[in-house]
């Protein structure tokens, strides 16, 4: 696990610095635990972190955008929508040479590695 955070932590500290290529790989590394969430989020709807209010949000304009485009209630395409939007966030702040979990808590940034 120490190992994982060090690798997940210099992958962050190079994406901050506009490393393309380690901005993916925090992204690949990161989405499948977002998925995770998201999908815990969606469930049981319950609220504790910043992290939970940006899914459910998320997920609501997802899940209007699905009704325009006759998608219906597709709970997985929605769990992966709100994922892929929540990941694709992480990887434009890095790109930007922003440090890519900005704005998320300690607990968020937990959860996620």
């Amino acid at each position: 696990m120490l190992n994982h955070l060090t690798a997940l932590d210099s992958l962050r500290a190079q994406a901050s610095q506009g490393e393309i290529k380690a901005a993916q790989a925090l992204v690949d590394q990161v989405a499948p635990r977002m998925i995770r969430i998201v999908r815990r989020v969606i469930r049981t709807r319950e609220v504790q972190t910043t992290l939970d209010r940006r899914i459910l949000l998320e997920a609501q304009r997802a899940l209007e955008q699905m009704t325009q485009q006759g998608q219906g209630n597709n709970r997985e395409l929605l769990i992966e929508r709100v994922a892929e939007n929540l990941c694709q966030r992480i990887y434009q702040r890095a790109n930007r040479g922003e440090t890519p979990t900005t704005n998320f808590t300690p607990e968020d940034t937990t959860r996620l590695i």
